[in-house]
Order: C-alpha cells, then structure tokens, then sequence
C-alpha cells in the first residue's frame, strides 16, 4: 500500500480573495476565507501525523503572513510549504476550475515538497476531510490516480428535472495522483486548455476514462469521505449539520450495500 510518510505531499488549494462575484461563490470577504483557511491548516498541523508534507498553494497573490504564524505550533515536526501567486485576467475570464488548474500546475512546478513525493493528495484548502489517513491507507502503492467518480448522479437529476444537462464526474474536492499521471494527463490537458474555459469535475472524469487502460486508477473510495466546515459554494453549506449529514449516512449505506452504484 501507499507509503504516507514517505511517499506523499499534501495540497490544500486556495484562493482568499476571489476579487469578483462568480456564480455559485457566496463568501467574498477574504477576512473570512483566510480564518477558514487558518483553522484547517491549524486542523491538519495536528491531526492526521503521518502526513508529513502540506503545501499551502493560493491563486490571488494575498499575502500570507497571517497563515503561515498559524502552523508554528507543530507538534507532529511536519514540513509546510507556502505559494501564493496572482492568476491574473485568467481567472476572472475562465472560472473558478481554471483557476483550480492553475493551483495545480503552479505547485508542480515550484514546490520543493511536491518534487520529494511521488503523489499529490488534492485537496480544497477550507475544509477539513476527517478520515483522510484512513482513505489514504488504503491506496495501492501503484495507484496512477484515485477519486470519486459520481457515476449515476446525472439519472436523478435529469429524472427529477433538477439539471437536464447532467452528466458523470469526479469529485475534485478530494483526490490523489501520481506524478506519472500528471505528466501524461494532467499537464497536457491543462496545456491545451490554457486559455479556455471548462469544468475540472468534468474533464477530470474524462482524463480517468481515456487513462484507463494504461494507468491505475481506483474511480472509489473505499468508504465515504468525511468532510467538514463549510462550502464556498451552494449559499455556503456546512458539511456538519442537517440535510448533509443525512445525505452522507444515505450514502454510506448505499457504498455498503450497492458498491456498484456510484452516488
């Protein structure tokens, strides 16, 4: 199985100040994401110890003085490293998964705990994922890429008229890759689409599939992952409270008892 310690870097994508309204963004104020921001990074400094690299990565160019006082209490010895740069025009014209992408290559590239590990666990830097130890533990030492593939959500959606133009993705909340995967999938896509717009849920799930037949890919967690705080999304849901912890129990259930149906 997949060596934590030794083989992994964890990144916490971020961007504190989103600078204009996007569509589904409800908190702007970047006071607010940058405490959020902190707490989960005060959260991974000391839970989760085998997890010993965390890259701090965030788009807007804000300064992160504030952030990085808040990992000196660091009990587990863990290695942080901070990148902030300013996207630009890029991301006001493209959206919020151009400017994921852009985290993404921009760590690749100039972090120096990324170019130690031999995987990257992806991960949105304002929530905390509580099992995360547990999913990674379970990952094959192989594994070219694992993710969430939400296969049969689109029948719902479309049947109950909630999104007609539904379809399969992957959640790109969570998920990890290996360096081989981003050399031959990842970075190429996100060459191609260096000035286009597109969604990261969708072209991840599209890069897995034509991946498929040469790479290691696991399209499932072994069990549901636990989110928590709050989304920047969707009139900022909390992943702790009402109809999110029901839909998470349903879901647990449905993992349990009909793997084959990915929800």
């Amino acid at each position: 199985m997949l060596n934590i310690e030794r083989d992994l870097t964890l990144l916490l994508t971020a961007a504190i100040d989103v600078k204009i309204r996007r569509k589904n963004v409800t908190l702007l104020d970047p006071a607010q994401r940058q405490q959020q921001y902190i707490d989960t990074l005060i959260y991974y400094a000391k839970n989760h110890p085998h997890i010993k690299r965390i890259v701090f990565a965030e788009n807007s160019g804000w300064p992160l003085d504030k952030i990085k006082k808040a990992v000196r209490e660091n009990p587990y010895n863990k290695k942080f490293e901070f990148i902030s740069f300013d996207c630009g025009e890029f991301s006001k014209k493209y959206g919020k998964s151009h400017g994921e992408a852009q985290i993404i290559r921009e760590a690749m590239e100039k972090s120096v705990l990324c170019k130690q590990a031999s995987y990257i666990a992806k991960l949105t830097g304002r929530i905390r994922l509580l099992n995360i130890t547990g999913l990674l533990e379970k990952v094959p030492a192989r594994c070219d890429l694992s993710c969430e593939a939400k296969e049969h959500n689109w029948i719902f959606l479309r049947l109950f008229g909630i999104n007609k133009s539904a379809g399969p993705y992957c959640d790109t909340r969570f998920f990890l890759f290996s360096k081989r995967f981003y050399t031959l999938f990842l970075k190429r896509f996100f060459e191609e689409y260096k000035e286009k717009g597109f969604y990261l849920e969708l072209e991840l799930y599209r890069l897995m599939k034509e991946a498929k037949a040469e790479s290691e890919i696991i399209n499932r967690f072994p069990v549901e992952p636990l989110f928590s705080g709050k989304a920047g999304h969707f009139q900022g849901k909390s992943y702790n409270k009402g109809a999110e912890v029901i839909k998470r129990t349903l879901l647990s259930l449905i993992r349990k008892i009909a793997p084959f149906l990915h929800f």
